[in-house]
């Protein structure tokens, strides 16, 4: 048995370093049935009958797998008034389809309380009152595993302890099943009852998931560890009810553990909508929530604050940028009769705004309108092997502990011994116990938690570990233009002078007089003073026209910087301004003069520029047979000036966020269509990006990302110069896909082996044990050699790649 063991070891270990991929594509035709089946499925869901239907969404804690989402989707469907439910595993939403009149809100809450999960109706606070929870669980039952197998040691491995046992009372046997029994029955039906209630529920639903295989295997164990008190060799089975129940919190833990800290890494971003406005009214401004502003109010805009709430322009004039809103990369130019939307942010004039949609009725709102309903309308994320184990393992587990006990039972009565019955009680409790899929659960999370670290070393943030199967399939890239492929606000990208001048004088007296406008352009100047440390001085008497230009003294002299138009304005000879703006290396596109007295003495070119290693990676892209799209909100001229510049690529411009979800959606449609089409990858950063991100197969949030992208991306690029990251993930995405199935045969084959052996009875108490603690540590030492192996990809492709640049 010993030499079976070890030869067994080996063998599954050495599976570590041999290419799995014909076991993958084995089960491929399987896929397909399932992926079938799936779609038949959501056909069926799809019918919807009457016209009084809400959509509730809540919040959901203690899902740790697909499982999990399958017993809610299920569970839920069976509740009358509900028409359909949809699970998110990676954020915790669940949007339930109902008749309100049939049932409410509370009673959905009330049967997913029943089914043992928490319920919230906000994120707040969420994933920390849930980690507490497991973790606290979790912790206090392994406490009790260490202390169940310190007293069971002696009686599981007697021979170790030959010595000790010379000294040891006769009754410790007893005293240790007394001992281990209290401990089994706090940690089983204590610390575990939440599950075994959501375990009774889903079984009165005819749902069958990994928590009755829990049930079954826990209690298995804890009536083998009874039977102990008459059989002494049964004794050390009251350590394994522990166990298997430490085991099992601790996937809820890990799930949680994963969640809480993909919620601590994500920065929080400003509000993209301010909380309070400046509302005009009886001769005076007063601040109020702009939950309480309505259609027709006046409200006022001071210079550089961000609007409330979408309207027109009554008084006033400015430039607002809509970059966050729209993807129009400079600043619009807004005078009276002007619309404005909410959100966007003012320029350096002051604005009377009379608001048009009030809160509910928003851009902002109707955008994250869009992004729920892409969330709503995205497939469940259930893995090729998740399917496996939800729809067969579990229930033929079930059929061969009840075969085995049968089997036994007839073979004794056949040939007259009647103590093959207890050889089908125990054979069949052990079937149920190892047939528990610990390893199972905790192989593809483990993968999940390596990958995670050593992406975020990377500056990658990768919120869902599933993501990866669903990556290495994709086809079509779909980028943003503003703040994904550019960097989002203007720089100076070219600086002329005219003879007799320096730049450093250029930019003195330039940013000088800049730095009292709170102007994107005239930041963008003055950030590049800085940058070459230069000192500034105070301006004076300055005067800002909104969309042209600046004028004041410095150092006693007078300064004009702005548009070419707006110096000839002011008198300065056509002829010099001309001249300056014609004199830059490559054509300007976005010159600003500058002039001192009644002479020109420079220029900058001021734009939202391409990121350095944009070009790389979509060559990279192109190189890996990806069809590149950019689809941007900006104008045609600007798209097509970007897509030269990162090497020519196709675009779309002046797409709407709706536009761009109808896109996503289009090119999901044809990969449909055509079975090698692949997947939709989308890339993208605001707030017009979110729903488009939610709607695709794997959406990319960039580091400049609000934080409504950042949420319903799958990874987020924590690194603002780190566009490559998109590379780095799918250059292993691959990888990481088949580590994490790999991880995952290699616990099934311990319970195929050790199933077996339970039927025909030539496993013992001790050797389950072991075959059980074999599997965790099998899948452990798996995962960490991934971690390793994927750090040493990660750098060496991030050594090339930079090397592109």
């Amino acid at each position: 048995m010993v030499s079976l063991a070890l030869a067994f070891i080996a063998f599954v270990m050495g599976i570590n370093y041999v290419n799995i991929n014909f076991i993958v594509y084995i089960f491929q035709i399987s896929k397909w049935c399932c992926d079938l089946r799936d779609l038949k499925e959501t056909e069926a869901n799809a019918v919807r009958t009457g016209s009084a239907l809400e959509t509730t969404q809540l919040y959901v804690g203690g899902m740790a797998c697909a499982f999990c989402a399958s017993t809610i989707e299920k569970g839920l469907a069976q509740v009358d008034g509900v028409k359909s439910a949809k699970v998110l595993i990676e954020s915790g939403e669940v949007f339930i389809r109902h008749d309100p009149s049939i049932v409410s809100k509370s009673h959905l809450k009330g049967e997913l309380q029943k089914l043992g999960y928490y319920v919230f109706e906000g994120k707040e606070n969420m994933n920390s009152t849930i980690l507490a929870d497991n973790k606290g669980r979790a912790l206090k039952t392994w406490s009790f595993a260490a202390i169940s197998f310190l007293v069971a040691f002696p009686l599981m491995f007697p021979g170790a302890l030959s010595l000790v046992s010379v000294y040891m009372p006769s009754y410790y046997g007893s005293l240790a099943s007394s001992a281990n029994f209290i401990l089994a029955t706090v940690a089983l039906f204590h610390y575990a009852m939440p599950i075994h209630r959501g375990t009774a529920e889903a079984l009165k639903k005819r749902i069958l998931n990994e928590h009755v295989l829990y049930g079954v295997a826990g209690f298995s164990a804890y009536t083998l560890g009874i039977l102990g008190f008459f059989i002494p060799t049964f004794r050390p089975f009251f350590f394994i009810a522990v166990l298997l129940t430490g085991l099992h919190l601790t996937a809820g833990w890990l799930g949680a553990r994963l969640r809480f800290d993909v919620e601590k890494s994500i920065l929080k971003l400003m509000e993209v909508r301010p909380p309070m406005a400046r509302l005009i009214g009886g001769g005076r401004e007063r601040e109020v929530p702009i939950s309480d502003i309505k259609v027709g109010d006046l409200i006022s805009v001071r210079p550089g604050e961000r609007i409330p709430l979408d309207g027109i322009v009554v008084s006033g004039s400015s430039e607002v940028s809509e970059a966050l809103m729209t993807g129009e990369s400079t600043p619009v130019a807004k005078r009276e009769g002007d619309g404005v939307i909410g959100g966007s942010t003012n320029g350096s004039g002051a604005l009377t705004v009379k608001v048009t949609s009030d809160f509910g009725g928003s851009y902002i709102s109707r955008i994250l309108g869009l992004v729920r309903s892409a969330k709503q309308t995205r497939s469940t994320i259930l893995t090729f092997f998740d399917r496996i184990v939800d729809r067969i393992w579990v229930p033929l587990v079930l059929a061969v502990t009840a075969i085995t006990f049968v089997a036994w039972t007839l073979a004794g009565l056949l040939i007259g011994n009647p103590a093959y019955w207890g050889t089908g009680v125990v054979s069949g409790l052990l079937v149920a116990m190892i047939g528990y899929p610990c390893a199972i659960g905790f192989s593809t999370p483990s993968v999940g938690l390596s990958a995670f670290s050593e992406f975020a070393d990377g500056g990658i943030l990768v919120k869902d570990p599933t993501m990866f199967e669903r990556l290495r399939d994709v086809r079509t890239v779909i980028l943003d233009k503003t703040g994904t492929l550019t960097y989002g606000a203007p720089r100076v990208v070219q600086v002329v002078t005219v003879s007799g001048v320096d730049v450093q004088s250029l930019l003195r007296v330039a940013s000088s007089l800049e730095n009292e406008s709170a102007h994107p352009v005239a930041r963008a100047i003055v950030d590049e003073a800085d940058a070459r440390m230069i000192p500034l001085v105070k301006a004076e008497q300055f005067n800002e026209v909104s969309g042209a230009g600046v004028t004041g003294f410095v150092d006693g002299r007078k300064v004009t910087v702005g548009r070419p138009e707006f110096l000839v304005s002011n008198g300065f000879n056509e002829r010099q301004v001309e001249g300056v703006v014609d004199s830059f290396s490559a054509r300007a596109k976005s010159p600003v003069v500058v002039g001192v007295e009644n002479q020109v003495i420079g220029a900058f070119d001021v734009i939202d520029s391409v990121r350095p290693d944009a070009r790389a990676v979509i060559t990279k892209l192109k190189e890996l047979g990806m069809h590149v799209l950019m689809v941007t909100g900006d104008t045609e001229a600007t798209a097509s000036v970007i897509s030269e510049e990162v090497g020519g690529i196709e675009f779309l411009a002046g797409k709407t966020p709706d536009e761009k979800i109808r896109i996503v959606e289009e090119y999901k449609d044809k990969a449909r269509r055509e079975k090698r089409g692949g997947k939709v990858l989308m890339v993208g950063d605001g707030l017009n990006d979110a729903a488009a991100l939610a709607s695709a197969d794997v959406g990319i949030a960039t580091a400049a990302s609000i934080d409504v992208s950042k949420d319903v991306a799958d990874a987020v690029l924590v690194s603002s110069n780190n566009l490559g990251g998109i590379i780095t993930l799918i250059e292993n995405s691959r990888f990481v896909a088949r580590a994490s199935a790999g991880n995952l045969l290699l616990a099934l084959l311990f319970n195929v082996v050790g199933i077996p052996l339970a039927i025909f009875g030539l496993l013992s108490a001790s050797e389950a044990m072991i075959i059980m603690v074999l599997s965790l540590f099998v899948v452990f030492t798996n995962a960490y050699l991934t971690k390793i192996r994927l750090k040493g990809r990660i750098s060496k492709l991030n050594r090339s790649f930079i090397g592109q640049r």
